[in-house]
């Protein structure tokens, strides 16, 4: 059974006085007392009483992963943190059998906008001594993780939701739930203001005011991107006096030629928390996440931001520059192997497969896809070969043509090429089917074709 060690407990020194004596008996009977309560302390809580086994065994699964761990129970110190403090999560673990790597867990605080507003991992209290590696933990025993969840300097007052991930240490690869949750939603707290204005730091230093508000530094997660790619544009915001109007701030993506290819309107923090609600001396972080547009050409652009109420007003802030690099698009269906013509949902049409000679070493499918639409979803593409009972025998996941192809970046009517090699060394000679199919990394939901499938079959690949 895994529990942090106890501190030691250190024997008071003893008071002197001129007008109290004990006598040494009772003096050996004070220490003899003492001792055996020191003694009790340090060892009764780490036997492994039937108490405590069934204490902790009656505690329902909160969640079950697929790699035997079992989230039996947690603990949320407060359901009210200030910005500027941290809150103590306890969670109680279960190896529900063997373990094959070692895993960790962490909190996260996710705003109401959707993005992250603490570390990507929580730390632990100094005092806290964590169970050993998961892989050593024997099956049925149980071992305690504690993290402190602290908010992002300059973190804005409002409601934010607690998420818990389990995650391979060396791969930092999410660990999924049976039920397929890569994330476990631990409920609300409200965050409050911080005791002491925040003091963020930003990647840049910037000194721009319009009026009460001033634009103090600015984080850029890209220099270089593609079309449709996610951007994340942190701002870091200072009253110097209380601001008497809510303003937008309007962020433009300027092109070589001085034009807007990009344009957004964004409360400077967040829409819940507006410029009216600022108070003189607050420091506060914005943070805004969006997706550039798929139609951008290839080029060097400049970033620029300015302050609106019923005008927009200088100054103009310059935020750097971007490098777009967009794809060769393909508008032509190349000739097809084999036609399928099979409609994903709304998102896509796979036209039709293309084969390319390497047996028995390899096989490389290549998928042609036509775009039906835009999507703010980056899908993933699976093909499995299949043998006759229905096991995968070869596989290849990930996003379209090698990484290189996000389902972001597709235009409608756009044909994309999608090669796929499988890796034939240890499949025997036989009869084959492959499953093409589209699948939401996130939350692990495939993409339906409209008679409710969710993958297309190519049948007879004869393996020699």
């Amino acid at each position: 059974m895994f529990r942090k060690p106890y501190s030691e407990i250190r024997n008071p020194q003893p008071v002197h006085n001129s007008q109290f004596t004990i006598h040494n008996s009772q003096f050996t009977i004070l220490f003899l007392a003492l001792f055996l309560f020191a003694l009790i302390h340090l060892l009764l809580p780490r036997a492994e009483t039937p108490l405590r086994r069934s204490g902790l065994a009656g505690l329902a699964e909160t969640a079950v992963f697929t790699n035997n761990l079992i989230l039996r129970d947690y603990q949320i110190a407060s359901r009210t943190l200030a910005a500027d403090d941290a809150l103590l999560i306890t969670a109680t673990w279960q190896a529900g059998g063997e373990v094959d790597r070692a895993y960790r867990d962490t909190v996260r605080l996710i705003g109401p906008d959707g993005n992250l507003w603490s570390e990507k991992t929580a730390v632990a209290p100094r005092v806290f001594r964590a169970a050993g590696p998961t892989q050593t933990w024997p099956a049925n025993q149980y071992a305690e993780s504690q993290h402190l969840l602290e908010p992002l300097p300059g973190t804005p007052p409002g409601t934010y939701r607690i998420e818990l991930i389990l995650f391979d240490k060396e791969t930092l690869a999410t660990a999924p739930t049976t039920d397929g949750r890569l994330t476990l939603d631990l409920g609300t707290v409200q965050v409050t203001r911080p005791r002491q204005a925040a003091r963020p730091t930003a990647q840049y230093n910037a000194d721009f005011a319009w009026g009460d508000v001033r634009l103090t530094g600015y984080s850029l997660d890209r220099a270089a991107a593609a079309p449709g790619d996610p951007f994340l544009l942190t701002l870091i915001w200072q009253a110097d006096a209380a601001p008497d109007a809510n303003y937008l701030a309007r962020l433009s993506l300027l092109a070589a030629d001085g034009r807007a290819a990009f344009q957004l309107d964004l409360p400077p923090v967040r829409a819940d928390f507006p410029t009216g609600q600022w108070q003189a001396g607050d420091v506060w972080r914005g943070q805004h996440s969006f997706r550039l547009p798929v139609d951008l050409a290839s080029g060097d652009y400049h970033w620029q931001l300015t302050l609106c109420d019923d005008q927009c007003r200088a100054p103009i802030a310059d935020l750097g520059a971007l490098t777009i690099t967009a794809p060769d698009r393909l508008f032509t269906t190349p000739p097809l192997d084999i036609p399928l013509n099979a409609q994903f949902n709304t998102l896509t049409t796979l036209l039709g497969v293309n084969f390319t000679p390497g047996l028995p070493v390899s096989l490389t499918p290549t998928l042609i896809w036509r775009a039906e639409t835009e999507t703010p979803t980056s899908y993933r593409v699976f093909v499995h070969l299949v043998d006759e009972a229905g096991q995968i025998v070869a596989q290849s996941d990930g996003e379209p043509a090698g990484w290189t192809r996000p389902t972001t970046g597709w235009l409608p009517d756009e044909i994309i090429l999608d090669a796929h090699t499988l890796d034939l060394s240890s499949v025997p000679p036989g009869v084959y089917q492959i499953n093409v199919g589209l699948y939401d990394p996130v939350g692990g939901g495939r993409v339906p074709l409209p008679d409710g499938a969710t993958a297309v079959t190519i049948p007879n690949i004869t393996i020699p």
